[in-house]
C-alpha cells in the first residue's frame, strides 16, 4: 500500500464515520476538518487524490445541510 493510499483509506473511513453521524442527525464538522486537513496536507505533497477530494466536498456539504436542517427545528448545532 502506498502512502497516497493509505491516506484514501483513512479518508474512506472519516467519511463512513461521518455519514452515520449525520444518518443520526448530528452535524460532524470535526470529520469535515480532518478531511480538509488530509486534503490539503496531500497537495501540499503535490499527490491530489481526487478520491479525498470527492470525499471532502461530500462529507462537507452533507454536514451543512444537517446543519441546517436542525437549525430550521431550532437546535444550535
Amino acid at each position: 500500500m502506498t502512502e497516497l493510499e493509505a491516506f484514501e483509506t483513512i479518508a474512506r473511513k472519516v467519511h463512513s464515520d461521518g455519514q452515520a453521524s449525520i444518518m443520526d442527525g448530528i452535524p460532524c464538522p470535526h470529520s469535515v476538518s480532518v478531511l480538509f486537513y488530509i486534503e490539503n496536507f496531500l497537495n501540499d505533497l503535490g499527490q491530489c487524490s481526487p478520491v479525498v477530494s470527492a470525499l471532502t466536498h461530500d462529507l462537507d456539504i452533507h454536514n451543512r445541510e444537517c446543519i441546517e436542517f436542525n437549525g430550521s427545528y431550532g437546535y444550535d448545532d
